[in-house]
């Protein structure tokens, strides 16, 4: 990758925060993302994690100024797998909330993609879930 890690950090950061927690899945498909993105796994963990530390307890509106500060900075040919991985990391715990799609949309617009096609992109991951639980409220 190109992109500075602490940008791509403050996106995962973002999507394990979508939830409120840190788990083990998500941990674990860390290191996955770093393989897949050939970043230092050491490095990009810590870096997710002071993101992490970071965003807890900001404003909404703080953590996407963040993000479209960050979003800016990412290498237009790295945008899409930095989307898919932030897909990846929310889920990694095989649920996929309100919350959590807003989360998506967000980071998706601080990346400057199209909306259509990242809802095209989530769809496309959600078929192959095949023990995804979708929290619909109305």
């Amino acid at each position: 990758m190109i992109t500075d890690i602490k940008n791509i950090a403050l996106f995962a950061a973002t999507a394990i925060w979508a939830d409120g927690y840190y788990d083990e899945a998500e941990k674990e498909i860390l290191s996955e993302i770093a393989e897949a993105l050939e970043l230092e796994e050491k490095d990009f963990i810590t870096n997710v994690e002071d993101a992490l530390d970071d965003i807890k307890g900001k404003e909404e509106a703080s953590i996407n100024e963040k993000l479209t500060e960050a979003g800016r900075n990412i290498v237009p040919e790295e945008k899409w797998m930095v989307f898919e991985a932030v897909l990846e990391i929310i889920l990694a715990d095989n649920k996929l909330t309100k919350e959590e799609v807003s989360n998506i949309s967000a980071m998706a617009e601080a990346l400057g993609l199209e909306q259509n096609q990242a809802i095209l992109l989530l769809a496309d991951m959600v078929k192959s879930e095949e023990d995804l639980e979708v929290e619909i409220e109305f």
